[in-house]
């Protein structure tokens, strides 16, 4: 058997279904690392290999639109995807032929041999033939019309240079065009009443992207892929803190405009969140980032330091100049209680008060520039903020102790102050009667924490039922990312490089210092650069593409709601990105930005998409839960009789599971799509329930 094979010779061996690489991935489900072996470059005929999957998938779509000489693995296919099929002869005689045609259009295989005469095949993935007997022997018993049943054997591809190519070129051929059912779908789409081995349930299942690195500046990429390497966490726990952390940084020293026109001006901060079980590593690699702001807090602080040594020197000044003052008031004084003529008295009292005044004023304290702060109080935040005008990040370890600060009558005294600060461009008054006023306006406020699951999806369904937390606070977390369990994590671990911390570092003080070519007495709105022409292009088409759910029922109103705020999200990306790029590290400057280009808006949109796909995971809370109690009552499962119903497991009053009924029902269909419990054929009154024998024999999952 040969090693290799390419496209080519697979189209000509009735292949002629495969367009490129990706379709063949998508339809044996394998990886590029079991089907990419190298690429003959056509002028010197040598092998070109690649270092990653990334590198050649990109080589595939950007420099190879052809795909014609692209070397695929064939020695993994037959001894990975070895398969069954089970094949019915079925005589319909007393069913319609559109209701049996129906009834079997998940088969694979579906052949008319005579009136009213069918063949049918199903590819099924199990490895024990035992199994196999026992689905076909249930075919047989159960369907209706059916003659035989029997087992038969198929690879999924046979390569040139096997056996009996020819015999099973057909069945190669459907193998392409319909996919294999596991046992469990074979079960369910079947409605037989045969048990199998149930499938596994996860709760953390979903459709979330990994993140596009590539996508990313070239430091930005640098970073995440050596943080997470050191960590052994997914890169998103390293881009979420660092996205969040330079645009806290950036805060209102520029800002971004679509159009030039536009009366809409965004500051580039994030409110982020990195979701993830205890130990997925999402809290090492924040509290390391933080060092990021070690070189602006210690300058903030020597700089403070200075300002109040001379603050106390001025303060020693004033007050020996108070001791001349006050003698020469009280001569003052004296002169104007002898002068009779009352319009004189009164010129002399008004222009001694205003010496007076002018000399009696004290020299301003200076504050602490802060850049981030980890508890502070709505009315403390507000002091800050009113101080620090770029902003301020607000870097919390646990969420759980900010959700906390929410509840109660002052907490939505806070939740309200929070809305004010997302823009960057709210106003926000205190008025108490020991303290007096406090006013801060243009509070930018920047937000990153890291969270459990068990924390923050509460909250989030007590949004979508609409509840008293549905006041869009949770909405505007723009970035709310829960990494996949099973995402390649690198296993490699060690310390980030000091040159890379160095580097970083310097990115930030640079910011820090930039004016970006801006005037000082420049208006804050003003301190704004466009969207160019293309990348405005590119911004409306994504825009139009996301929001495209409104005429989709099926969404729910809230994710819409936050979907509209992402209006922004695609803008500040661009221009963080764009600040980045412009970044010198050998001079130690960031350059002069002009306008957001067409490629950081490509780079934005693509990081956005990817965003939105974790979103959408995370406000799809239903499924989630519903998972998360299916699996909360399989591990419990022994403890319920024989037969059971959904009120039989709300009056147990698990800890973790809500007694509602739709609830614990909902939970049941999720065991049921699985087959760990399938309906008792002899409940009547009320829905019973039976537990698959596998489980019980084997215990609970």
């Amino acid at each position: 058997m040969k090693i290799k094979t390419c496209i080519s010779t697979l189209r000509k061996l009735q292949f002629n279904r495969i367009k490129d690489v990706d379709e063949l991935i998508e339809i044996t489900g394998m990886v590029y690392e079991d089907l990419i072996y190298g690429v003959f470059n056509g002028e010197n005929s040598s092998r070109k290999t690649f270092k990653s999957v990334a590198e050649g998938k990109n080589w595939l779509r950007v420099k190879n639109n052809e795909r014609k000489n692209v070397l695929i693995r064939n020695d993994v296919w037959p001894k990975n995807r070895e398969l069954k099929g089970i094949q019915g002869m079925f005589e319909i005689v007393n069913v319609e032929e559109e209701k049996f045609l129906k009834s079997v259009s998940h088969a694979s295989v579906i052949t008319k041999i005579g009136e009213k005469k069918y063949s049918v095949t199903w590819f099924v993935c199990l490895e024990d033939e035992e199994q196999h007997v026992k689905l076909a022997d249930a075919i047989k018993a159960e369907k209706e019309g059916c003659i035989s049943a029997k087992v038969i054997s198929y690879f999924p591809i046979r390569l040139p240079g096997s056996k009996n190519w020819k015999q099973n070129a057909f069945a190669q051929m459907l193998w392409f065009k319909y996919q294999p059912l596991t046992p469990v779908e074979f079960v369910l789409k079947n409605e037989l009443k045969v048990w199998v081995s149930p499938s596994k349930l996860n709760a953390d299942e979903g459709t979330r992207e990994s993140l596009p690195i590539d996508s990313l500046p070239a430091l930005m990429q640098e970073t995440v892929r050596s943080f997470s390497k050191a960590y052994c966490c997914p890169p998103e726990f390293a881009f979420a803190p660092l996205l969040t952390m330079i645009g806290s940084v950036i805060g209102h020293k520029i800002h971004v405009k679509p159009e030039k026109n536009s009366d809409l001006v965004i500051a580039p901060n994030f409110w982020a969140i990195s979701i993830g079980d205890s130990g997925a590593g999402k809290s090492p690699v924040h509290l390391r980032m933080r060092e990021f702001f070690c070189p602006l807090n210690d300058k903030a602080l020597s700089d403070y330091e200075d300002a109040i040594e001379r603050y106390e020197a001025l303060k020693k000044i004033r007050k020996e100049r108070e001791k001349t003052v006050s003698k020469h008031i009280r001569q003052r004084i004296t002169a104007i209680d002898k002068t009779l003529d009352p319009i004189e008295k009164r010129k002399m009292e008004e222009l001694l008060a205003s010496e007076v005044s002018e000399n009696s004023r004290q020299p301003q304290k200076p504050t602490l520039v802060r850049y981030t702060t980890n508890k502070a109080t709505y009315a403390a935040l507000q002091h800050m903020l009113g101080e620090n005008h770029n902003g301020i990040l607000m870097d919390l370890e646990e969420l759980k102790l900010f959700i906390y600060q929410l509840r109660g009558s002052k907490g939505f005294e806070y939740r309200s102050f929070l809305l004010e600060c997302n823009s960057g461009f709210g106003q926000h008054d205190i008025d108490r009667l020991n303290t007096g006023t406090t006013y801060a306006s243009n509070m930018l406020l920047s937000i990153f924490a890291t969270t459990q699951p068990s924390v923050i999806y509460p909250h989030i369904r007590n949004t979508l039922k609409g509840s008293e937390e549905n006041d869009g606070l949770w909405q505007r977390f723009n970035i709310l990312l829960h990494p996949k369990t099973t995402d390649n994590v690198s296993s490699a671990s060690g310390e980030v490089e000091v040159s890379l911390i160095s580097k970083v570092q310097s990115l930030f003080s640079s910011i820090n210092r930039c004016d970006f070519g801006f005037q000082p007495n420049l208006g804050l709105k003003e301190r704004s650069v466009c969207l160019s022409e293309r990348a405005l292009g590119v911004y409306k088409q994504w825009y139009r593409e996301i929001t495209s759910f409104k005429s989709n029922k099926d969404v729910h109103n809230v994710y819409q709601n936050y979907l509209l705020k992402y209006r922004t999200l695609v803008p500040k990306l661009a221009l963080l990105f764009e600040v980045v790029e412009s970044f010198d590290n050998a001079k130690q400057v960031v350059g002069p930005i002009k306008s957001v280009s067409e490629t950081s808006a490509k780079k934005a949109v693509r990081i956005a998409k990817f965003l939105e796909s974790h979103a959408r995971h995370v406000f799809d809370v239903r499924t989630n839960v519903d998972t998360a109690n299916a699996i909360l009552i399989l591990k419990r499962i022994d403890r319920l009789p024989s037969k059971f119903s959904a009120r039989d497991i709300a009056q147990k009053n698990w800890s973790g599971l809500n007694t509602n009924t739709d609830e614990v029902n909902r939970a049941i269909m999720v065991l049921e799509s699985a087959l760990v419990v399938r309906k008792a054929t002899s409940c009547r009154q009320k829905p019973l329930w039976e537990v698959n024998p596998y489980i019980t024999e084997a215990g609970a999952q």
